[in-house]
């Protein structure tokens, strides 16, 4: 099934919660401008058990402090088969396209968006990853201070099978890219 949601004008919002077998897209620009909140994205927080499948965020832009991502800010659960094509930014580390910080796993994801941040931990498909990311792709540009990188901008787990076609920018004298 589908649920399309349209804006208007600027919204803020905060959502922890799981989503199965919908795809959700966006469209009329919206923008999500909180720039003193962590955990930031369509869904704020991925618990351990939550799942987030199917998802599309369309045409949106997305920015906080930091753990800002266009799908979830933070995930310790499962987040398979979405994607991202608005632009993410924060203020601080742990920015992604597709999910800001994971402790979970990332499937078959890709992000087409642009991703920055003024700080460190900066990925197309997510900012700090923890746990496991495979079969994603980044096509959007990626800029941020340092571990900056197409897929994860930092990753002490597993990433496979995954590229980047997309720019990526490190603005520090010692990137880490």
């Amino acid at each position: 099934g589908f649920i399309f949601f349209f804006f208007k004008a600027k919204a803020a919002f905060r959502v922890s919660a799981s989503c199965r077998g919908f795809k959700l897209l966006f469209f009329g620009s919206p923008e999500f401008n909180d720039a003193g909140k962590y955990n930031f994205g369509l869904f704020g927080v991925v618990h351990n058990d939550g799942s987030v499948s199917n998802v599309g965020v369309v045409d949106s832009c997305f920015y906080c402090y930091g753990d800002v991502g266009g799908v979830c800010g933070i995930s310790y659960g499962t987040i398979s088969n979405c994607y991202n094509t608005g632009r993410v930014s924060g203020n601080n580390a742990n920015v992604g396209g597709v999910c800001g910080t994971s402790y979970g796993t990332i499937t078959n994801c890709y992000n087409t968006g642009a991703v920055s941040s003024n700080s460190s931990r900066v990925g197309g498909v997510c900012g700090d990853n923890n746990e496991k990311i495979s079969n994603c792709y980044n096509t959007g540009t990626v800029s941020g201070a340092t571990a900056v990188g197409g897929v994860s901008g930092r990753n002490v787990n597993i990433i496979t099978n995954c590229y980047n076609v997309g720019t990526v920018r490190a603005t520090d004298n010692n990137p880490n890219v």
